[in-house]
């Protein structure tokens, strides 16, 4: 028997099968008819082989086994067509095989039996397969079980090659019957229980090594497309079946994994289906990884570097070529070369190309293909074209199959959509955007990008998502094609149309009537939609007020979505989507410096708020993020620009981020950067800057290193401005305290000057043609050096200084750039004025020996100019008698006709310290100097006079104006109406004379003004030009006792008839913007009122004269967020009936960061002044709180003028029959009364208290109450304890008018507002005023009551329990039913505030025992009370159901239904207590307490007779 046990048979039995078995497999044999050769070979193996036997008797039995050529029985057509009983011999025979004879099996030779056991686990009969998993387990379980695992997986890993999910009816035909395709599909059910078979084998072995790695084979196999249809999470389930933990093991073999799936090119589905269930399973620990890997790809700068040509010859099939030109010149020469007739009169050239061309379409119509002829050169062009365009396919082939994978593991990532996915988008957006541009990435990145938004948008928002994505896409212009049924709206509409849904989507409106459930995106949700923003505010012109208002509102979404705060109960593993960490803030901070710098005033300010807030958020505060030293360094960065504004917004940045900023001791690079951007910023040009810089390095406590004193340098050459300005004096300030490094700095700067002097001369070619031009100058670093050494000049001991002057003369003063000689001079002269008079000897040799020594050349003009000013500088050191002096001055005077204001204002500055040495010249000087100012023909002479007029007066006193005739010739000059150059000098003089004399010349600036007035009316420009100059002149230095001197007489000027006149005034008042500070805030207020009505002047010239005045009082302003609003400011004093209101809410809606100054008061509080008098309720509202507003804002002095004119635009206000304009004007009175002190507002408290007492309207008292309340609290309690026993004594009076004491207790609902607790000592004096009130016989008087006890009761409701419910249970039982009535709504307030309920629903019900109280607010009732108490007072509400007085019985019965939960049961509680009050009242002699209680003891009785 086959079947039966290995018994011993006869070894020539053996031999017989042996034989047998060969001569059922002739070589070209049919299936059918070795069939039982199978059978045959199973029952040799089943016989044990003597030894001998091994290579002699059996040779050609095992040569059969082994042969891989035959491969008879394991062939996949032999197994295909075998029978169920074929498969299980095989299954059998392979069994035999591989338990008895795998010593015989070399690893070559076994994977055909491999194969075999695949195939019969594969088979369609259920019954195989079942017989096949039952020996596959047997045989994993024998030694070495792995080996034949890992062999029967690669053969399902080759079944699986070929492997698709078919649907069924391509199984079946329409019989029912299996198809030929049917017949040989396997299932994927059935590939699953092959690999579940496969995985057994961990179970049986403890090889923990082996089952890791079969585990990690077996991870691509099991997703596969097919297995992946039947089970999904095929993988971890077989993980689980072998004991593993699948994130276990994912945590310690991901190194292994993820390389595996990651570097196959191109990548298949097997390993995308991996990547997505490894990020489902752990994916804190291969979602970073799989993302790296994949940006890593994107971020190829290959891709972005392919031009739309490469990717044209990479379309183009190999061996093509895509570059046709030379083909193209082939058949152009062709052309020529063809039998071209001489032109002449029948045939021209041009008509034989046109036949030539005719000829060529017939050819191309009919398919003719001539071939070219090319030469050999051209032939060789076309090799090396088609090698060249061959090596970029290759190359561009390479970066798409890589970038291919990339997007394959995202689809598949993205599909499976794991935890904590989206908070790696923003990374992904960041990625795609650059390969938008790339003609090869961009169709690949398309898809991913646009699915996107379905990830990171909240449900209500993903159609918007899609649009927001779509319009991104058009606006980066990709190098793709789009939907077109998304490109057919206009983009500009459809960027409007994303911007206001956004806006209206994430910010509540103001009104509080926005869209439901308006909040802000998520971080990654902002992240998709931010590109789009930043373009849009990049690239969008603000050349409109749409436009504008398009940025407003995306600097507001900004806005809003920089104040996202992490949620402290979030997981700790994921970071929180609602929190700021994933914002792009570093992008954000970039995009709004660049705003704050070039955008227009309301967007500058806009920006700097939004800048602070993100700020804000990288704080490291609670629900903040940690800022990164990237955005740190943007703010850094940012401190160097050359706007104010970007360096303001900046340095309130860093204000906000003091916590997380570094510092030398924390990290010595980045904290030394920070401590060197502060110092210097300490230094800024700007007053404000340098104050906030100052706050900032003293909060954080730093302290200067000697080392910034080489760093600094480096700023001292920057390209701006304003940073070399403040980097000299910082750098000086650093020297002042490390003295030691002074000289090796100056050493320094004179170096570097010298490296950046030299400019390298243009490259030329053999022919002298210009190849490469030369370098820019670096002029600017040349001026930074020169302020660096001014500021140090205060630092240089002796022996430094003659060495400092050789540099300056005559090189740096020679500079071939004039700002850089100006920056000189100014150097030198500032080391003059230290130095000068310690080193007159040795400095004056110098110059001397220059000026005698230096070529007669244009070229030393400059340098001579300043050498003659440094020596007039020096001479004021030497002796009056010394005869250098006349000389120099003579030089001095001679040097002033130099077109150079810088040497003009130089040489004046010299000259007064030498006037005394040449007193006796001094009137030839002037006669000549006058001459020049009033005759010369030339504008650099006339001015270079009126500077030394300017001079020579200085230094010979103020009377010598008079002694040598000065202002009678300048008067006559400035009135001569021929010749207008001596009306133009004339000017000129008095603008000079103003600016150097000052205060000395304000006597005679009334005697000038009236010159002035008429000279801005001019007929000739530079008269009119050089008036404006002079006015400014004289505006700036005017004392405050000059403003009044000139003041009256243009306020005069302005009631003039005649036109000019009142221009010419209308001109000097603007002019007045540029007084001093001390003197515009006391001017202004008299100026804009008057300037305002100019602007309705019949005359247009005097209206255009106006609004030019007011606009330079606006180009003044210092405050940014003003200066932001001013074009509003100024439409609404142009045009108040129209834009008042609209200005109006513009200041209300301003985020105020900076002080208010002087000139933005000018502007702002007569528009509010004239608001005071709009008919509209919201126009007078908005003005009182842009009053109440203002007094934190601004100084107090700045404010006093104005006070007169919005004092009795409040006071109306005050008494406003509108509550809200009331309360808002009432707290604006006390903010200015807080800011300004009562001294200034003498007469306020008696109108109010008069007002109090108003008999005739009950809406004033009460305005006048509210304020003041108001005026009270801003004055402090000491202010309350002073008047508050008059006013208690006030209301307590009987014998006063009702009114009256209607007006006191008034103060008693406003003032617990306004002090809150430190009212609390008075509540219990004015109980019993409130509690007398309530039995007034005035209605007004008794609702007054009310409401004060209900504010009493909503304030302090412990203090009222001890203090007010003792009364108002005597009051529940008074005899008055006024009182009683008021004693119920007061209890009831009481007990509801106790209970936590409103009190507001209704009680009307059928029955009066239906409740609406619950256990929780009876517990209340009974802790704040006590038991005994609670009885009583509800003892006492039960007896009021029952009174006389309609009202009193619906308000008792209204209180008791909400306060009780059960009337039985506690009216069973308040028993005892509620019949000793029945007893008491049937005993009362008042006749309605008498009836109270016999109808409610009729009630009771029932109650209490069963018990």
């Amino acid at each position: 028997s086959c079947s039966g046990c290995m018994l011993p048979i006869k070894f020539h039995h053996q031999s017989f099968l042996s034989r047998a078995v060969q001569t059922q497999i002739p070589a070209r044999a049919k299936l059918s008819s070795i069939q039982p050769a199978p059978y045959l070979l199973h029952m040799t193996c089943k016989f044990p082989f003597p030894f001998s036997w091994k290579t002699s008797k059996l040779s050609g039995f095992w040569q059969l086994i082994l042969d891989e050529k035959k491969q008879i029985f394991t062939s996949e057509k032999f197994l295909q067509s075998a029978s169920e009983e074929a498969m299980c011999t095989v299954l059998q025979l392979t069994e035999r095989l591989l338990l008895d004879h795998a010593h015989r099996l070399p690893e070559n030779k076994v994977q055909q039996y491999h194969r075999a056991l695949v195939a019969v686990l594969l088979s369609r009969n259920w019954h195989v397969r079942r017989h096949a998993q039952k020996t596959v387990r047997k045989l994993l379980s024998s030694p070495g079980g792995y080996k034949l695992a890992y062999g029967i997986l690669e053969e399902l890993k080759a079944v699986l090659k070929s492997h698709k999910v078919l649907p069924i009816e391509a199984l079946v035909t329409e019989s029912g019957e299996l198809s030929e395709l049917g017949k040989t599909y396997i299932p994927p059910r059935v590939l699953q229980e092959a690999l579940c078979v496969i995985s057994g084998v961990a179970g049986l072995e403890v090889d923990h090594a082996e089952t890791q790695n079969l585990a990690l084979e077996m991870l691509l196999v099991s997703h596969h497309p097919s297995l992946v249809e039947v089970q999904s999470g095929l993988w971890p389930a077989l993980l689980i079946k072998m004991k593993i933990d699948p994130e276990d093991f994912i945590t310690k073999q991901l190194d292994k994994i993820l390389p595996r799936i990651t570097t196959q090119t191109p990548i298949n589905q097997s390993s995308m289906n991996a990547v997505g269930s490894l990020c489902v399973l752990s994916p804190r620990r291969v979602l970073p990884q799989v993302i790296r890997t994949i940006s890593a790809s994107m971020e190829n700068p290959a891709l972005c570097h392919v031009t739309r040509e490469d990717f044209a010859i990479m379309e183009t099939p190999e061996g093509e070529l895509f570059d046709k030109s030379i083909i193209q010149s082939a058949q152009q020469d062709s052309m020529r070369k063809a039998n071209m007739k001489r032109e002449n009169k029948a045939y021209s050239f041009k008509e034989q190309l046109i036949e030539m061309e005719l000829k060529e379409e017939i050819k191309k119509k009919k398919g003719i293909k001539e071939e070219v002829q090319l030469t050999s050169k051209q032939k060789e062009l076309l090799h090396a074209q088609l090698e060249k365009e061959s090596q970029i396919r290759k190359q561009l082939k390479e970066l798409d199959g890589e970038l291919e994978a990339a997007v394959g593991l995202l689809v598949a990532v993205l599909k499976r959509d794991p935890p904590g996915l989206t908070q790696y988008i923003p990374v992904l957006i960041d990625s795609f955007l650059p390969l938008l541009k790339s003609p090869l990435a961009a169709r690949r990145i398309k898809p991913p990008f646009l699915s996107l938004a379905s990830y990171v948008m909240p449900p209500r928002l993903k159609m918007f998502g899609t649009l927001v994505s779509h319009v991104t896409l058009r606006l980066m212009k990709p190098a793709c094609e789009l939907d077109e049924s998304w490109c057919q709206e206009e983009l500009s509409t459809a960027i409007n149309r994303v911007v206001d849904l956004l806006h209206a989507h994430s910010i509540p409106s103001r009104t509080g009537k926005g869209e439901s459930g308006t909040a802000p995106l998520s971080a990654p949700a902002f992240c998709l939609v931010f590109p789009l923003l930043k373009t849009v505010l990049i690239e969008t012109p603000n050349d409109s007020e749409e436009k504008e208002a398009l940025m407003v509102k995306i600097l507001q979404i900004f806005t809003v979505h920089a104040q996202l705060r992490s949620s402290a109960s979030g997981q700790t593993s994921l970071v929180d989507e609602n929190g700021p960490e994933l914002l792009p803030r570093t992008d954000l901070l970039l995009l709004l410096s660049r705003v704050i710098g070039t955008g227009s005033p309301r967007l500058q300010v806009l920006a700097s708020n939004t800048l602070a807030a993100l700020c804000t958020s990288s704080s490291g505060e609670d629900g903040c993020a940690y800022a990164e030293q990237e955005e740190i360094d943007v703010l850094l960065q940012a401190l160097q620009s050359p706007c104010m504004n970007v360096r303001d917004a900046a340095l309130r940045g860093l204000m906000e981020l003091q916590m997380v900023l570094p510092t030398p001791d924390s990290d010595e690079k980045n904290g030394l950067n920070l401590l060197r951007r502060l110092w210097v910023v300490k230094f800024d040009v700007e007053d404000e800057i340098r104050k906030l810089a100052e706050r900032l390095w003293e909060s954080m406590g730093l302290e200067l290193h000697p080392v910034l004193c080489s760093l600094l340098i480096k700023d001292v050459i920057c390209y701006e401005e304003a940073v070399r300005q403040a980097s000299a004096e910082a750098l000086s300030m650093a020297v002042g305290q490390f003295q030691n490094q002074a000289a090796e700095v100056m050493s320094k700067l004179m170096e570097i000057y010298q490296e950046k002097l030299y400019r390298p001369p243009p490259v030329l070619d053999a022919l002298g043609r210009v190849i490469s031009e030369s370098p820019p100058d670096q002029w600017e670093a040349r001026c930074g050096i020169a302020l660096a050494l001014n500021r140090l000049s205060q630092y240089l001991d002796s022996s430094q200084v003659k060495p400092l002057f050789q540099f300056f003369v005559p090189d740096a003063l020679n500079d071939r750039n004039p700002e850089v000689r100006k920056c000189m001079l100014d150097a030198a002269l500032s080391t003059l004025n230290t130095h000068g008079k310690d080193n007159v000897n040795s400095l004056l040799p110098v110059f001397e020996e220059f000026l005698k020594n230096a070529p007669n050349d244009a070229s030393y003009d400059a340098v001579r100019q300043s050498v003659v000013i440094l020596m007039g500088s020096l001479a004021k050191h030497l002796d009056k008698s010394d005869p250098k002096v006349k000389p120099i001055v003579a030089k001095l005077i001679a040097a002033l006709s130099t077109p150079s204001q810088q040497v003009q204002e130089s040489v004046a500055s010299c000259l007064p310290p030498l006037v005394p040495a040449i007193k006796e010249d001094a009137g030839g000087m002037i006669e000549k100097l006058m001459q020049l100012l009033l005759e010369s023909d030339k504008y650099a002479e006339r001015k270079g006079a009126a500077y030394g007029l300017a001079g020579l007066v200085k230094g010979l006193g103020i009377l010598s104006l008079k002694q040598q005739k000065m202002m009678a010739t300048l008067t006559d000059a400035i009135q001569d109406k021929k010749n207008f150059r001596r009306r133009e000098g004339a000017l000129f003089a008095f603008e000079m004379l103003c600016t150097m004399l000052g205060k000395l010349f304000e006597p005679y600036v009334v005697h000038v003004l009236p010159h002035l007035l008429l000279c801005f009316g001019d007929g000739n420009q530079y008269v009119r030009e050089a008036a404006d100059d002079c006015a400014k002149a004289v505006m700036s230095n005017l004392s405050a006792h000059g403003v009044k001197l000139v003041l009256p007489s243009l306020l005069a000027a302005l009631e003039e008839e005649s036109w000019r006149t009142k221009a010419g005034s209308v001109e000097l008042l603007g002019a007045m913007a540029y007084c001093a500070p001390k003197q515009l805030s006391s001017c202004l207020p008299n100026i804009v009122p008057k300037l305002t009505e100019v602007l309705t002047d019949s005359h247009v010239k005097v209206q255009k004269a106006g609004q030019q005045a007011l606009r330079q009082i606006g180009s003044v302003i210092r405050n940014p967020e003003i200066l932001a609003i001013a074009p509003v400011l100024l439409d609404a004093l142009t045009d108040p009936s129209r834009k008042t209101q609209k200005c109006l809410q513009t200041l209300l809606d301003t985020k105020f960061v900076h002080f208010i100054d002087a000139p933005s008061l000018a502007l702002i509080m007569p528009i509010v002044q004239r608001a005071f008098q709009d008919r509209s309720t919201d126009t007078r509202k908005m003005a009182a709180q842009i009053i109440g507003n203002m007094y934190s804002l601004t100084d107090q002095k700045d404010l006093s003028p104005y006070l007169p004119s919005v004092t009795p635009g409040l006071k109306t206000s005050l008494l406003d029959p509108v509550p809200e304009v009331r309360t808002v004007s009432a707290k604006a009175l006390g903010a200015m009364v807080k800011g300004m002190g009562e001294s200034c507002f003498e007469d306020l408290l008696p109108w109010l208290m008069e007002t109090l007492t108003y008999e005739q309207s009950s809406v004033d008292r009460s305005g006048a109450a509210q304020g003041l309340a108001e005026v009270m609290a801003g004055l402090g309690v000491e202010k309350l304890e002073k008047l508050m026993p008059e006013i208690v004594a006030t209301a307590s009076k009987v014998d006063i008018a009702p009114h009256v004491r209607d007006g006191y207790i008034m103060m008693f609902n406003y003032l617990p507002i306004t002090f809150g607790d430190k009212f609390t000592p008075y509540v219990g004096p004015i109980i019993p005023c409130i509690l007398k009130a309530l039995a007034d016989e005035n209605e007004f008087v008794r609702d007054t009551a009310l409401r004060a006890g209900q504010r009493i009761i909503s304030m302090y409701a412990e203090t009222a329990i001890a203090l007010l419910l003792p009364e108002l249970e005597q009051g529940l039982f008074d005899d008055l039913w006024r009182i009683r009535f008021s004693s119920v709504q007061l209890l009831g307030d009481l007990l509801f505030h106790i209970s936590g309920v409103t009190g507001k629903m209704t009680t009307e019900t059928a029955s009066e025992d239906d409740n609406f109280g619950t256990a929780q607010s009876n517990k209340a009732i009974i802790t704040a009370l006590g038991v005994d108490r609670r009885n009583r007072v509800l003892a006492g509400l039960y007896m009021g159901r029952s009174d006389t007085q309609l009202v009193v019985r619906q308000a008792s019965l209204h209180v008791w239904k909400i306060v009780v939960s059960n009337t039985p049961r506690t009216l069973r509680e308040i028993l005892p207590t509620l019949f000793s009050l029945l007893l008491g009242f049937l005993a009362s002699t008042c006749v309605p307490l008498f009836i109270t209680g016999l109808l409610k003891h009729t009630r009771v009785s029932p109650l209490h007779s069963p018990s």
